[in-house]
């Protein structure tokens, strides 16, 4: 649908303002405690909700994961998911390792790839 060249300027992170983490139309993981939990590759993408939702896309491990949640029930005021995404995510992730290193193909997301810039 997209070329690559489009996708990757989507997914690359801006410049400006000094410090951000926003690419066009993404997030990107923040440094230190990400939403993302603490081992997705500074590469991957995503989005947050109001109501608790997440989209994270990891290209280097060929991962997506998505949480559909309803953090407003039953008060607005339930903060409760801002532990729980990274909790979640970082299973997801962790699964997804074990899955590719059963079938003997382990996702190239190297250890500390949290220290780059995000590029895809």
């Amino acid at each position: 649908m997209l070329g690559q060249t489009v996708v990757r300027r989507f997914a690359r992170r801006a410049t400006r303002p000094l410090g951000t983490t926003w690419a066009l139309g993404w997030d990107t993981p923040s440094p230190g405690e990400s939403s993302a939990g603490p081992t997705i590759s500074r590469r991957a993408i995503g989005a947050l909700g109001f109501t608790g939702t997440s989209l994270w896309i990891d290209p280097g491990r060929g991962a997506v994961v998505v949480l559909l949640t309803n953090r407003v029930h039953p008060s607005r005021e339930n903060e409760a998911i801002r532990g729980f995404r990274p909790r979640i995510h970082e299973a997801a992730l962790a699964w997804v390792e074990a899955v590719a290193s059963e079938r003997g193909a382990a996702p190239s997301a190297p250890a500390g790839a949290t220290s780059s810039p995000a590029s895809v």
